[in-house]
């Protein structure tokens, strides 16, 4: 039997602390990004564009882009440690396909988080535009992260519409 934590419940081993760890790191995320989100409330985000002072630009962006970031991970916690709670109830094919969403739950979602930094070069144009270097097009970023959030079969998304 595995190692016993004091804070399970008495026979659970650290294969039953999984999905606890896994929801806990999703409320983290979800904390930094609520977080980050009401900082750039305080430099203007959810104002008129008039009111937006332009030199809080860099610090708006870089803060906008970190928060995505975070909020595309607690998206792919939380639905991770959703499946492995399902895993602990099925057998079979069942657990076999499970363990096919979570994995591709995660090269999906962990690339369109990582995307959001790998997109510019360098990366620091993410958040200084105006900076040398080259980005990816807007609309690969936008039709990648469409795809990430499963919504590809519908037809009013700008993607099926560039058809």
């Amino acid at each position: 039997m595995g190692r016993s934590y004091p804070h399970c419940e008495l026979g659970k081993t650290a294969e039953d602390v999984e999905p606890i760890n896994t929801l806990t790191r999703y409320q983290v995320a979800l904390v930094v990004q609520t977080a980050l989100i009401s900082y750039n409330t305080t430099i203007g985000y959810g104002k008129h564009i008039w009111d937006f002072h332009p030199t809080d630009l860099t610090a708006f962006l870089l803060v906008s882009n970190t928060s995505g970031f975070f909020s595309i991970l607690a998206a792919m916690w939380s639905k991770t440690s959703f499946a492995i709670t399902v895993l602990r109830i099925s057998d079979g094919w069942v657990k076999r396909f499970i363990w096919v969403l979570i994995v591709s739950i995660n090269l999906v979602l962990g690339f369109g988080a990582l995307s959001t930094y790998i997109q510019c070069s360098p990366t620091e144009k993410l958040w200084r535009p105006n900076m040398e270097g080259e980005c990816w097009p807007k609309e690969t970023i936008i039709t990648y992260n469409i795809f990430a959030a499963g919504n590809m079969p519908n037809r009013n998304t700008p993607f099926f519409q560039s058809l």
